[in-house]
């Protein structure tokens, strides 16, 4: 896992990146108002 911290106009936001050994597409999870990263459903997905 990577972690990016990533400049927007709204202030910063965190990333974590997952790599599949052999990755052919990529997904991309973001949280609802008031969520974070560490939301269960992110996290359950991510796993």
């Amino acid at each position: 896992m990577t972690k990016r911290v990533v400049d927007t106009p709204y202030g910063p936001a965190r990333a974590e990146l997952h790599c599949a050994v052999e990755g052919r597409a990529a997904l991309l999870l973001g949280h609802g108002a008031g969520g974070g990263i560490a939301a269960p459903d992110l996290v359950a997905a991510a796993r």
